[in-house]
Formats: C-alpha cells, sequence, structure tokens
C-alpha cells in the first residue's frame, strides 16, 4: 500500500476545542475536478513523486468516475482507475498498464462504504464497516482500528496491529469545519473513492501516544476567495519530508 494513503488510516484523536467560530461557507462549486499530490524534501525541493488526479462527472452531478497516476510510475502500481455506480464504488489498479485486483465497495443509503470486498494481495477479502449514525466505529481493512468520536470529530483510533496498545490523538481546527481538501478527505478519497471519517472540523495535527513514536504529524490550509481549499501541507516534526497537495474545483 501506498504509505501516504496509509498515513491516513493513522489520523485520528484528540480535539482542542470545538467551534468557537465557523469558518464561512464556501461560495462556489465544491466539486473537484484535479488533484495534485506531491512528496519533497526540504534539502532537495525538486525531487520526489507525484499522483495526479482527474475526476469526471455525470450531467447530475454526481462523479462518474476518476483516474490517478503516479509519476514516475511507483515500482508496484502505476494508476488507479475509479468507476461509480448507484450502490458503490469499483476500484481497479494498474502494473505497467495491465489491470488487476479489482475491488468493490458497497454503499449504504447513506452514502457511507459498508462492505469491502477487495484483494490485499494474497487473499480476497470481504470487511464489513459498522457506523454509528455517520460515524465510523471499526477500520477493519488494515487489521482493526477502533474510533472514538466527540463533539463531531473522530478524536482517538486505537491500533492493535501496527502499533501493540497504540493510540493516535487528533488534533482539530477550531474554527475551520471539515470540507473537500481536508487531509483525511483525500486520503481517503484516493484510497476508497469517498471518505469514510466525516469530522466536524479540518484535521491540524496527529500524534501517537505510546512512548516508542515522538512524530507530529501537522496539516496546513491555503484557502481561495470562494473558502475553498486549495492546498493542504502534510509535514512532519522529525523529518524534512514533507507532502503538499493542490486541489482545483469546476468554476
Amino acid at each position: 500500500m501506498h504509505p501516504k494513503i496509509s498515513l491516513l488510516l493513522f489520523c485520528v484523536a484528540f480535539c482542542l476545542s470545538m467551534a468557537c467560530h465557523k469558518s464561512p461557507v464556501s461560495s462556489g462549486s465544491t466539486k473537484i475536478v484535479h488533484i495534485t499530490d506531491s512528496s519533497f524534501n526540504k534539502n532537495r525541493p525538486s525531487s520526489g513523486q507525484r499522483t495526479e488526479v482527474n475526476v469526471n462527472y455525470n450531467a447530475d452531478g454526481s462523479i462518474k468516475n476518476f483516474r490517478f497516476y503516479r509519476l514516475p510510475p511507483s515500482a508496484n502500481i502505476d494508476s488507479v482507475v475509479f468507476n461509480y455506480f448507484p450502490s458503490g464504488v469499483t476500484r481497479t489498479r494498474f502494473m505497467n498498464g495491465i489491470a488487476y485486483s479489482p475491488d468493490t465497495f458497497i454503499l449504504n443509503s447513506t452514502g457511507n462504504i459498508v462492505t469491502m470486498r477487495w484483494w490485499d494481495g494474497f487473499n480476497a477479502r470481504v470487511e464489513q464497516i459498522p457506523y454509528s449514525g455517520n460515524e465510523i466505529l471499526i477500520d477493519p481493512t488494515f487489521g482493526s482500528r477502533v474510533y472514538t468520536w466527540y463533539g463531531g470529530n473522530a478524536i482517538t483510533v486505537t491500533d492493535t496491529q501496527y502499533h501493540p496498545n497504540g493510540t493516535i490523538n487528533n488534533v482539530f481546527y477550531s474554527d475551520k469545519e471539515y470540507v473537500p481538501g481536508d487531509y483525511i478527505y483525500l486520503q481517503e478519497f484516493l484510497q476508497y473513492g469517498r471518505p469514510l471519517t466525516h469530522n466536524r472540523n479540518l484535521i491540524a495535527s496527529a500524534f501517537y501516544v505510546a512512548p516508542f513514536d515522538k512524530v507530529v504529524h501537522s496539516f496546513l490550509y491555503t484557502f481561495d476567495t470562494k473558502n475553498r481549499i486549495t492546498s493542504c501541507t502534510h509535514t512532519e516534526s522529525t523529518s524534512d519530508n514533507y507532502e503538499r497537495f493542490w486541489i482545483m474545483y469546476e468554476d
């Protein structure tokens, strides 16, 4: 699995404060048509890999399909295509131009993914994802991550597979509402074609409680005049590497 995508599934934790001031509501279309995701090093700013994403829509405004491809192509996957149908999403990955591992994600009546039929590289798997209303409770796709919610945000996730007894805390912006372009939104969109985690606020940072991991992940955003996120930058406290998304909308 792509390391930047897998990071998302770690991100869910503590909220410092809840909604003193609301961010302005977007005055333009929030239909994303293009995403560029690039990796950099502070000492070598021109180096790194990038992912380009093109999103296509139906006449009714729903997503028809999107494809993302990596430059230069990775050793395992060079592109991924998502196709949408009324009750779900299919994901097809390509290696050296050859399609493999068609996965299917089934939606419930509220549009959340509740069933995943996918190939983990060794076996075909079927996973069920439980929710309480719109809040995901367990993500079974990588072990068993248990989510705790407070005030509309997923404040912690306990990850027993990758970090035994490790819990991740998230800090959220109290004055910025969750919208397309949020780091968690982008990661889940590129992984599943739809977000799994519907927070109330934008993610600001994330860190492990466990003493063996001191890395703090921070997320900074820029906005256009219509209050839409145009870029998201992810940095790590112990690394010179950083990641930046650029986002384009329909208008």
